[in-house]
């Protein structure tokens, strides 16, 4: 019989995190082992002083006794079978690594994202559903996550896609992203997150292509704004708004579907620069982000 053991790596997000576990009751199998990974938390001195969500997966990885190990994000709300679903497929093939599915609020909210950025064209990687991943233990113990990464999930999926390594969906494991009363600010921080993960895979040499398109959005945004201040006023105002809605459309194209989403979208899209050069000084001094 194969073991799961759910680990929920947690930085200031205890009360999400205990919500997500209390929810387990409702699971048609139970995990053989379940932990939070609090991880530096703000007023909590017993917890690990990482601060630091790879080094708060491995460390976890030595301690676990079953054969798999579930990586949750906090935020998630399972289906009642989401585990009973990962059983299943392990006690079928023994796969090494992949996924789950996560949809964020609703089915319809990724089918429409699918057909806005193209999804459907490209062939899906298992390290974009970072939020159910998971990993045979004795693999993730010989071969641990990078500590010094920022987007840690999608880093090391690639690296691993890169030596050959074959993953799996579990598309039954199914859930939903849930971020309720979410802040303006943190989603913004979630975004510099995501912009300073883009730029550092160029460390690893694996994905210079972003990277590239980043800095050229960039330099055209910047220009509108010079075209504001040193030419005509009105020309750099409609060039600045027109790159403003290019990048809402580019970046953010499922926001409308979501809540507050247009609220998100317009935060980001008028904010793109400022995240982008900050991520920029994030990753000039090697600044990790969690």
């Amino acid at each position: 019989m194969v073991t799961l053991a759910v680990l929920i790596p947690c930085h200031n997000d205890c009360d999400v995190a205990e919500k997500l576990v209390s929810s387990f009751s409702d699971q048609t199998v139970q995990p053989d082992e379940v932990v939070i990974g609090h991880d530096n938390c703000v007023g909590n001195n017993q917890c690990l002083q990482f601060g630091n969500k790879a080094k708060t997966i491995n460390f976890y990885a030595q301690s676990f006794d079953a054969d798999y190990v579930i990586i949750l994000d906090a935020d998630m709300v399972l289906t009642p079978t989401f585990f009973e679903a990962f059983k299943i497929a392990f006690e079928r093939n023994r796969p090494t690594i992949g996924s789950g599915v996560v949809y964020s609020l609703s089915e319809k909210t990724v089918t429409m994202k699918n057909r806005l950025v193209g999804y459907n064209s490209t062939p899906m990687r298992w390290y974009w559903f970072g939020g159910c991943m998971y990993i045979e233990r004795g693999f993730l113990v010989a071969n641990p996550m990078p500590t010094e990464t920022i987007l840690e999930d999608v880093i090391y999926g690639k690296l691993l896609e890169k030596k050959g390594v074959d993953a799996e969906f579990v598309p039954n494991a199914v859930c939903f992203m849930w971020r309720k009363n979410e802040t303006v600010m943190r989603q913004l921080r979630r975004q510099t997150r995501f912009m300073l993960g883009s730029l550092e895979q160029t460390r690893y040499h694996l994905s210079r292509h972003a990277v590239a398109q980043n800095l050229t959005l960039a330099a055209v945004y910047a220009l509108s704004l010079i075209g504001v201040f040193r030419f005509n006023v009105y020309f750099g105002l409609s060039l600045f708004f027109a790159y403003t809605l290019l990048i809402a459309s580019c970046y953010y194209p499922n926001s409308q579907f979501e809540k507050n989403g247009f609220r998100f979208m317009l935060a980001y899209s008028l904010l793109w620069l400022p995240i982008c050069c900050y991520a920029l000084l994030l990753f000039t001094v090697r600044k990790k982000v969690w």
